[in-house]
């Protein structure tokens, strides 16, 4: 059996590669169930099971611990595991890093949610969070093109100043941003990585013709964005079902009224069928939780390279 450490899921998972990959793979036939989530110590540590496979090819399985409170200690929020297994004999073919496969997926996600829905790329790009997926988020959005400035907002601005100079040791210049609102009607494209509880980001501070994608809160009582901005906007989600039952972003305002489940105009699958016309009269929002299959499509890229 293959072991796979985060050194070595690193180097296997070039963002541009990984990007074409999902461009393929989640239009091919892969079976999600929607995952199983299990408070461990309620409300916030939870332990996540994200099953997926291809019928008598792979299979996936993903274990991942949500702890919080490990920032606190300066450790890291999300641990996971990931096994691929023979669907034909059922014997285990590989264990890897599940961590890095997550980050890595979830970022190249969004840059190719960024590169279909955004009507002005390569122009601002605001990252909004400081962990370990903010600097993903970056690095996956220059995988696929240059940016006219690249900022990066956090509630700690200590974090963020030591994020920004790590980015910028290696040619990404960053800039640190003070004020949020200011940042954020100036952008051009927003992504929001955090584990806030309440929105970070309110309608009237985003832009005509930009476009948020959302990827930080991650249960039914998480938002980073308020309802006014989601009810506003022509919105898109990872993978529907998903959202309709874990995405807080979506599920606090409809259960305000706000709007019903046709307000999802589409899910990834149906942008890669056929990407919308995008404008500069409107706001799209991109909302993931995240699900099997992109963990799927990581791994046998992976294991391929093997």
């Amino acid at each position: 059996m293959l072991h796979f450490d985060a050194k070595d899921v690193a180097a296997r998972l070039g963002y541009e590669e990984l990007v074409k990959a999902l461009r393929v793979g989640l239009l091919s036939d892969i079976v999600t169930p929607v995952r199983a989530s299990h408070p461990v110590a309620p409300p916030s540590d939870i332990l996540l099971v994200m099953p997926s496979w291809r019928i008598g090819s792979l299979i996936g399985v993903k274990l991942t611990s949500v702890f919080p409170s490990n920032l606190d200690r300066g450790e890291p929020m999300i641990h996971a595991l990931y096994t691929l297994i023979d669907g034909g004999d059922g014997k285990p073919i590989a264990v890897m890093n599940g961590t890095e496969i997550t980050l890595r997926r979830t970022a190249a996600l969004a840059a190719l949610a960024t590169d279909l829905l955004a009507s002005r790329k390569g122009g601002r790009l605001l990252v909004m969070g400081t962990g370990a997926l903010a600097e993903a988020m970056i690095r996956s959005h220059c995988a696929l093109g240059a940016w006219r400035s690249i900022s990066l907002w956090g509630r700690s601005a200590d974090k963020a100043a030591r994020l920004a100079d790590t980015l910028r040791s290696d040619g990404i210049e960053v800039d640190h941003a003070g004020d949020a609102e200011k940042e954020a009607r100036a952008a051009d494209v927003i992504c929001c990585v955090t584990a806030a509880q309440e929105p970070i980001l309110r309608r009237g501070w985003v832009a005509p013709g930009a476009h948020v994608n959302l990827f930080g809160a991650y249960l039914p009582t998480m938002r980073e964005a308020d309802s006014d901005l989601v009810a506003a906007a022509r919105l898109y989600v990872d993978n529907r079902q998903a959202a309709l039952d874990e995405a807080g972003d979506v599920l606090i305002p409809m259960g305000e009224g706000r709007f019903g489940e046709a307000h999802i105009l589409g899910e990834m699958r149906d942008l890669l069928r056929s990407a919308p016309q995008t404008g500069n009269d409107g706001v799209t929002v991109f909302k993931s939780v995240g699900f099997g299959a992109l963990d799927l499509i990581a791994a046998e890229l992976v294991a391929r390279s093997a």
